[in-house]
């Protein structure tokens, strides 16, 4: 049996354990410490529970799968999964543990995989202590499960970086994202092999983070949408410059099976339901001073 074969039988058993140890501690850590505000009233007023974030922040959950040399716990796969399933089993508010895996498992690994130290010494310290907000810019209103038929296009300028110009959307956190990892086409002619990552804060010029948008369920969690059009500081990372793979590619997968294990068991098997939403208008306009005003997590401007 290879390494990996071994890893993943571990894998295996370990989720189906129902009295994991991991998973045991961390649920009572999380029905003693965490959802102990109005949930109904926070789902009511889509509301994130930020003391609660920065709670999960000050245990190391944020850090648990970022290598040791990047600030963070160097878990194991089945650790953090284990992890999460137990947030998902104590913790009552299904919106914050969904927001929890969705950036440990997508901008964060991207980061760690992918990024220039200089890339990783400015942005993972703020995000593993729970100071900053990271989105993964993929999503858009013509592209969801068909990710690599995304119309976002970075234009490539004389002194080597890109103009963006797209609107994505549906995006976790994106409405208070202080950063998002976004995906654009630097080859169109390439398809898919033409995608590229782009490490974006949302302060520059140019880029509009939308509003709170409401939704039927994980109404606790932000989610938004973040258009970009005149600003030309962006380069690539450099693991991904029109390869389309590397972030493109393993993101969303991992953090799509993340995001389950954070859910109620009970969450795990309903059918979702989704309503089309109109495009804003300031997806086709440059934005405005105004729109890059960092709002608070409850969606409201500080």
């Amino acid at each position: 049996m290879s390494d990996t074969d071994t890893a993943l039988l571990a894998l295996a058993r370990a989720l189906v354990e129902p009295d994991h140890p991991v998973k045991t501690e961390t649920s009572e850590w999380a029905a003693a410490n965490l959802g102990r505000h109005d949930l109904v009233r926070a789902d009511h007023e889509s509301q994130f529970a930020l003391d609660d974030w920065r709670r999960c922040a000050e245990r190391g959950i944020l850090r648990l799968m970022v290598p040791v040399e990047f600030g963070g716990q160097g878990a194991d796969l089945a650790t953090t999964m284990l992890t999460l399933e137990g947030l998902g089993h104590g913790c009552g508010d299904n919106g914050l543990t969904f927001a929890l895996a969705s950036q440990m498992m997508s901008t964060q690994v991207a980061l760690c995989r992918f990024a220039t130290d200089e890339q990783r010494t400015r942005w993972l310290p703020d995000l593993l202590d729970g100071t900053a907000f990271a989105a993964l810019a993929m999503t858009e209103p013509g592209s969801g499960s068909d990710a690599f038929s995304l119309s976002a296009t970075a234009e490539p300028l004389d002194d080597g970086s890109y103009r963006i110009n797209g609107h994505k959307a549906y995006l976790t956190f994106g409405p208070v994202s202080d950063l998002c990892l976004m995906f654009a086409s630097t080859r169109p002619d390439a398809g898919s092999w033409g995608i590229s990552a782009f490490l974006v804060p949302t302060d520059l010029p140019g880029v509009e983070r939308g509003e709170v948008r409401e939704k039927m369920g994980m109404r606790t969690t932000p989610f938004g949408d973040i258009a970009s059009s005149t600003t030309s500081w962006y380069r690539p990372m450099p693991a991904s410059a029109g390869k389309g793979r590397g972030p493109a590619s393993s993101a969303p997968s991992s953090t799509s099976s993340a995001a389950t294990c954070s859910l109620p068991r009970s969450a795990r098997c309903n059918v979702s339901s989704t309503r089309r939403w109109p495009t804003p208008a300031s997806a086709n306009r440059a934005a405005t001073p105004s729109a890059t005003t960092r709002r608070s997590p409850t969606g409201s401007s500080p």
